[in-house]
């Protein structure tokens, strides 16, 4: 009735601690090596955000120079009648 196989000699699953510990071990020293990885692409890419920042931030203090200069240049306001 059932489709079931008992398992083998050969296909039991050995408990093996000194296996798990050293695959662990492994995935661990990964995942610093994952994390370093993405920490220096992080110090690498640093430089070009702060320069995009500065030249935005230089671009609209430009800008917002020019459009005061603008305003008051072309739009005079009326002399006040003493």
């Amino acid at each position: 009735m059932y489709s079931r196989s008992f398992n083998t000699a050969r296909e039991q699953n050995y408990w093996r601690p000194l296996y798990q510990l050293k695959l662990a071990a492994r995935q661990g020293l990964d995942g610093i090596g994952d994390y370093a990885a993405a920490m220096a692409s992080f110090l690498f890419y640093l430089p070009t955000v702060l320069l995009w920042l500065a030249t935005i931030l230089i671009g609209t203090a430009v800008g917002w120079r020019i459009q005061r200069w603008a305003g008051k240049a072309l739009f005079v306001a009326p002399a006040k009648a003493a």
